[in-house]
């Protein structure tokens, strides 16, 4: 995301396939053309509302931030299964939304006959919810960098 210099613009679900892999490819349905990492499309369209962050609507504004943004929408709207999400500063506080998110998980895991360890999974749905919660920070300049998504994804960095 940041590594490519410049923004995508059109990051949401459906424009992102995984290769036979399991590697991320990001395509822009308008072209039908799939991209590889050093490679970036900008159409006449320049995103979607709902993915796009607030300073672009606000203000034209675009950076590796509003990527951040839009990775963090995706990220919610993997776990929850739409892409609605509280403004962590004005409305829902956000302890409060991860744990209304796990407990609807924790539910549904439970009734499921083939989920493992709930204790794990759920530990793992938090900190996708956590870290959905952190990209969408009104603030771009409290986003964090991919790098350290990469990382808290992967459990070796701490969410703040």
């Amino acid at each position: 995301m940041e590594h490519g210099g410049n923004p995508f613009y059109s990051k949401k679900k459906k424009n992102i396939l995984l290769d036979d892999n399991m590697i991320p490819k990001i395509v822009d349905f308008g072209l039908s053309r799939l991209l590889d990492q050093q490679q970036t499309i900008h159409t006449s369209s320049l995103g979607t509302f709902g993915y796009m962050a607030p300073e672009f609507v606000d203000r034209g504004t675009i950076t590796p931030k509003s990527d951040i943004f839009s990775l963090g929408v995706i990220i919610i709207e993997i776990i929850m299964g739409h892409r609605d999400y509280p403004d962590v500063i004005t409305t829902t506080p956000s302890d409060d939304f991860v744990e209304l998110v796990l407990g609807k998980w924790k539910n549904r895991l439970a009734r499921s006959q083939r989920y493992g360890n709930l204790e794990i999974d759920c530990q793992q749905i938090k900190r996708c919810v956590q870290i959905g919660l952190i990209c969408v920070n009104p603030d771009r300049t409290k986003r964090p960098p991919a790098r350290n998504i990469i990382n808290m994804l992967q459990g070796s960095g701490s969410i703040v």
